[in-house]
C-alpha cells in the first residue's frame, strides 16, 4: 500500500535498492540466536541503512513465525492483529500465521482480530509495519507473519501487548520485530543524551 512513496514500487527497483543496502551492512556475531530487532520505519532513502543494518543480523536464519509490531501514525484503543490472509509487497506476499495470529488475539481483550490499522482509506494503511517486510523478504526468504499494529501507545495497551507477547512467543522460534521511529532530526550526541533520560 506504500510502494512507490516509502520504497520502490517495482520488484526490480526494489531488489536493487535492497541489494545496495545489505551491501553496505555487516553482520556482526552474537552469543545466542536472535529472537527480536528493532528496525526503524521511514522511508528506505532515510532509514534504510540502519535497518538494513538490523535485518543482516538474521539473514539465512530460520524461523517458524514472525511477530512485527508497529505503532499506528494515527489513533484506536488496542492492539490489531491482522486478520486478513496476506500482507503484499512488490517482492510478493507474505503469508499470515492465522493459527499464531488468532492464538495472540484471543489472548487479552485489549488484542484482537481485525483490519482496522492494517488496511486504509484510499488504499494506503499503516507504513510502520509495511515497511519492514521487503527486507525480511530477502534475508528470510518466505516465512509466515503476525502483524500487530498498536493504535494507542497508552501504558495498558503496552502492557497487554506484552503479556500477550511473552505468554505466547516464549519457548518457540519465533523472531519479534519492533517497528520505531528511533530518532528523528537530532545529532546523534543529544539523541544519545535523550536516550539516557
Amino acid at each position: 500500500m506504500v510502494a512507490g512513496t516509502f520504497y520502490p514500487a517495482t520488484p526490480s527497483a526494489l531488489a536493487k535498492q535492497l541489494a545496495e543496502l545489505f551491501a553496505g551492512a555487516e553482520r556482526r556475531t552474537f552469543a545466542g540466536p536472535i529472537r527480536a530487532i528493532i528496525a526503524p520505519h521511514a522511508g528506505y532513502i532515510y532509514s534504510g541503512q540502519v535497518a538494513a543494518n538490523a535485518y543482516k543480523q538474521i539473514e539465512g536464519e530460520q524461523y517458524d513465525a514472525v511477530v512485527v509490531v508497529a505503532p499506528l501514525h494515527g489513533f484506536f484503543k488496542g492492539v490489531s492483529v491482522y486478520s486478513g490472509d496476506a500482507y503484499e509487497t512488490p517482492l510478493g506476499p507474505v503469508e499470515i500465521d492465522r493459527k499464531l495470529s488468532a492464538i495472540m488475539a484471543g489472548k487479552h481483550p485489549a488484542v484482537f482480530a481485525s483490519t482496522v490499522g492494517h488496511t486504509g482509506s484510499g488504499g494506503r494503511g499503516e507504513h510502520s509495519l509495511e515497511v519492514q517486510l521487503p527486507f525480511l523478504q530477502i534475508v528470510l526468504g518466505k516465512f509466515r507473519l503476525v502483524a500487530m499494529v498498536m493504535g494507542d501507545q497508552e501504558e495498558s495497551t503496552i502492557r497487554a501487548a506484552s503479556e500477550v507477547l511473552s505468554a505466547t512467543l516464549k519457548g518457540t522460534n519465533t523472531l519479534m520485530v519492533a517497528s520505531s521511529d528511533l530518532s528523528h532530526f537530532h545529532a546523534e550526541k543529544e539523541a544519545r543524551h535523550m536516550d539516557k533520560r
